[in-house]
């Protein structure tokens, strides 16, 4: 089936009745006559007719390629509508019948042919190539209508893409793109459900203040006041204006005092140690932190021959010392943390030259750990000594004695450790 030569009508307001059948962007064919105004190329290669319509009864654009056929028809009284293409001076217009759109399926496209005409079995276009045969042309629409559907897929499934609102918006709608040929079928409609007024908000009332608990503990004859507020506390020691967010601190900053009371000492360095002893951070002095504080002081300390018995610092500055020097270093600790204890000395039967350690006292004995008892009236150099059990500590050795003795030695002096500082020995 042939398509035409559309370039040798001559284009202008005296142009012929055409017949068409045409097939649009959505696959539709229809059945019209129109009045070619001019024909023009696009900017994408395809050529446009632009032609009064008189199934629309306005000026339509229809691209070239999707003109199924092309009939003429003769001119003799029948033009457009005046605001289209006006009529000829003096003509007079006959009424116009325009002929109902008819959809063709695509069985009756290849058998559309006016009955009064034949047409040739070639048709050779202006270009020189030869015109397709029917099934050419079956076969064109077919291929062009899956390139639209590519693009159409591809710009659906792109990022960004939102379909435009050509759809029905309600089940049961038909939809047609052409607005004049649209059917439309509706459901039947719903009851309103009853509109049910909100019930007014509900001012959410605000939560009540944070609760402080005020608590109060004895340590080493000084009263804590502790405050909580949810997970904040302030720990407050009013005899000594402490006033801290950390109970150890406040801890810590008892013992400091009493220490320096007892010592006369006064120094940040020597007390830090005493203070790290603690290892699990419960304010108290253990057997088991005394252990290891004694082992880590015969590691990091030497023995040192000297005169004098040193005070605690000087042990520290001098990294060692001798035994009484050892033994006042163990009982600074033990004084820091409030345990009491003495500076014993030791002296084989007959003896002239002894040792020093630390005893630590406790009214009873301690399992696991060796001691000295002492009963009631019991003095030495003329001082009463107080009765109970006098653990040893020598050197690295806890609740028992070092080789720097034997076990037949005799206790000869109990010394204050603070009495002693300076003294010969």
């Amino acid at each position: 089936m042939s398509m035409g030569t559309f370039s040798a009508y001559t284009v202008n307001q005296t142009s012929r009745l055409v017949s068409i059948i045409y097939i649009d962007n959505y696959g539709t064919v229809s059945e019209r006559t129109i009045r070619p105004l001019r024909t023009y190329k696009g900017r994408n290669g395809y050529t446009y007719i632009e032609a009064y319509c008189y199934l629309r009864g306005e000026t339509r654009t229809f691209r070239k390629d999707h003109i199924l056929t092309w009939t003429g028809q003769p001119s003799q009284g029948v033009s457009a509508p005046a605001r289209d293409v006006p009529a000829q001076p003096g003509a007079i217009t006959p009424p116009l019948r325009v002929p109902v759109e008819k959809v063709y399926k695509p069985a009756e496209i290849s058998r559309m042919q006016p009955a009064a005409r034949k047409e040739p079995k070639a048709v050779i276009p202006p270009h020189g190539k030869k015109a397709p045969s029917g099934f050419g042309i079956f076969f064109r629409i077919i291929t062009a209508m899956g390139f639209i559907g590519g693009i159409l897929y591809g710009v659906w499934n792109s990022p960004g893409f939102e379909l435009p609102d050509l759809l029905p918006d309600k089940p049961g709608e038909v939809y047609d793109p052409e607005p004049a040929a649209r059917v439309v079928v509706k459901p039947a409609e719903e009851p309103a459900a009853p509109v049910t007024a909100a019930a007014p908000a509900v001012e959410e009332a605000a939560p009540p203040p944070p609760v402080t608990v005020t608590t109060y503990s004895e340590y080493r004859g000084f009263r804590i006041k502790v405050d909580t507020t949810g997970s904040e506390s302030a720990c407050t020691v009013e005899d000594l204006q402490i006033s801290t967010t950390s109970y150890y601190v406040a801890l810590r900053g008892i013992n400091d005092l009493l220490f320096r009371e007892a010592t006369g000492m006064a120094n940040g360095e020597l007390e830090n140690i005493y203070a790290s002893a603690d290892k699990d951070g419960s304010g108290a002095l253990s057997w088991e932190e005394v252990i290891k504080f004694q082992s880590w002081l015969a590691g990091a300390y030497a023995y040192r021959f000297n005169e004098a018995a040193l005070w605690p610092y000087q042990f520290m500055i001098q990294r060692g010392g001798d035994c009484e020097d050892w033994a006042l270093f163990t009982c600074g600790l033990l004084r820091y943390w409030g345990w009491e204890s003495y500076v014993g000395a030791f002296m084989p039967p007959g003896g002239y030259l002894g040792h020093a350690i630390t005893l630590v006292y406790s009214q009873q004995e301690i399992i696991g750990f060796g001691s000295y008892s002492i009963e009631e009236h019991c003095y030495l150099n003329g001082r009463p000594v107080k009765a109970g059990c006098y653990i040893p500590i020598d050197y690295e050795k806890v609740g028992d004695i070092s080789d720097a003795m034997e076990a037949d030695w005799e206790l000869k002096e109990l010394f204050v450790p603070e009495e002693i500082y300076g003294r010969q020995m």
